[in-house]
């Protein structure tokens, strides 16, 4: 009789061990009633498990195919119960896929009493989020400074700390290892370290996301990853990323890797041109929705020699209040080194002008009450825009009435108390 098995589940992926001998399940999928799956036989050689068997396609639910595998593997290894060990590994790796998470009551769940992040404010722990902009904002390159300080515990300016130091896996869809590794060095160095953190890990991808998951779900695992970046999601998803099915395909697979995702995406060609507008990434509108929160890099137009400022704006807070003012930072670029520091995004027309409208008048009237031909021109925008938005804003309140005629004045406007 065989004993009973340790099981352990990555993504989807499904490994039963047995002192000497194991066998890893992963890649299910079910057509017409069957339920197939790649599945590979090991043993212990020495310190190392060795292949007893190439990779194979075995349909679980199909006697014969199961009694094949059994019978090959014991004219390879014919001191292991082999035929016990599938028929056991199959029962339990069908019920396991088709029952999906356990039904629990979900009063007896222990919730956090707060938001758990990874990195403060703009990336929650456990979850997927987007960070998406234009091409060459600098998305991978704030990125690999998000990899260092999650690698290292270093803070970020803006109290952007990372609470959960940890290792980190990077995926990358588009460049090459030399590359990033070229950034890693120079960031390292920007942010006073003595040495690159090792273990932010690097895999150039070619398959799509949610081919790779149940392998890239085990590396999760085993190399203890807190923080998974995927370049980019438009690349990952292998399809058209306006498809609903790309987006869902590619969002639940970045969810069975388990622990906390940043996908970078790009900017919606439509949003383009609307600068004030609540804008997202590229494609479905399901890569918003499958997302728990979104930042928008913009780069400043204005930008001085050797400095590079841009502004992350919150685009989306499934469960926290959103931003509403800009982050503004400054990448700085030395021969040896990348830096990184705070920005005052006013200094900036592109970036201050990027901000929501309503967000802009509240950051102007901080300051003490402004009439609307004043909010206007601090702004540059369109007075008759300004009072409808005023008008509309909850904490906004007119301070003095405005006087229509020839010798009237305009609304006073401030914040309320």
């Amino acid at each position: 009789m065989i004993g009973p098995p340790e099981v352990t589940r990555a993504g989807t992926a499904i490994t039963f061990a047995w002192p000497l001998h194991r066998l890893r399940l992963s890649a299910f999928r079910e057509r017409d009633g069957d339920t197939r799956c790649e599945i590979e036989a090991e043993t212990i050689d020495g310190e190392m498990w060795a292949p007893l068997t190439g990779l194979t396609v075995l349909n679980l639910t199909a006697a014969r195919s199961r009694g094949e595998l059994a019978k090959h593997l014991n004219t390879r290894d014919d001191s292991f119960p082999w035929h016990d060990a599938i028929e056991h590994a199959a029962l339990l790796a069908v019920r396991f896929h088709r029952e999906g998470g356990p039904i629990v009551p979900l009063a007896s769940v222990t919730a956090p009493t707060s938001i758990r992040y990874l990195i403060d404010r703009i990336i929650p722990a456990d979850e997927t989020t987007i960070l998406f902009g234009d091409g060459e904002a600098g998305k991978s390159l704030f990125s690999m400074f998000i990899a260092v300080a999650v690698a290292t515990g270093t803070p970020l300016p803006r109290g952007l700390g990372p609470e959960q130091p940890g290792a980190v896996l990077y995926l990358d869809w588009e460049s090459d290892p030399t590359e990033h590794s070229r950034r890693l060095q120079l960031i390292s160095r920007g942010l006073g370290l003595d040495e690159a953190p090792a273990n932010v890990f690097y895999r150039q991808c070619v398959r799509p996301l949610h081919e790779d998951a149940d392998t890239l779900a085990r590396e999760v695992v085993e190399r203890g990853v807190e923080l998974t970046i995927i370049d980019s999601l438009a690349v990952a998803c292998g399809d058209d990323p306006s498809s609903p099915g790309a987006a869902l395909r590619t969002m639940n697979a970045a969810r069975q890797l388990g622990g906390t995702r940043l996908g970078l995406g790009h900017l919606n060609r439509v949003d383009r041109e609307r600068p004030q507008a609540n804008q997202t990434t590229f494609g479905s509108v399901f890569w918003r929705n499958a997302a728990r929160a979104m930042w928008q890099l913009v780069r400043s137009e204005d930008a001085p020699a050797g400095s590079a400022p841009f502004a992350l704006y919150n685009r989306k807070a499934n469960n926290a209040p959103r931003e509403r003012w800009p982050l503004g930072m400054a990448f700085t670029f030395g021969a040896d080194a990348y830096g990184l520091e705070p920005y005052d995004v006013r200094a900036s027309d592109t970036l201050a002008g990027g901000a929501l409208t309503g967000d802009r008048i509240r950051q102007a009237l901080r300051l003490g009450s402004l009439d609307t031909n004043e909010i206007a021109e601090a702004l540059g925008i369109d007075a008759a825009a300004v009072r409808m938005a005023c008008q509309r804003m909850h904490d906004v309140v007119t301070t003095e009435a405005a006087i229509p005629g020839r010798n009237g004045r305009p609304a006073r406007w401030g914040l309320k108390a």
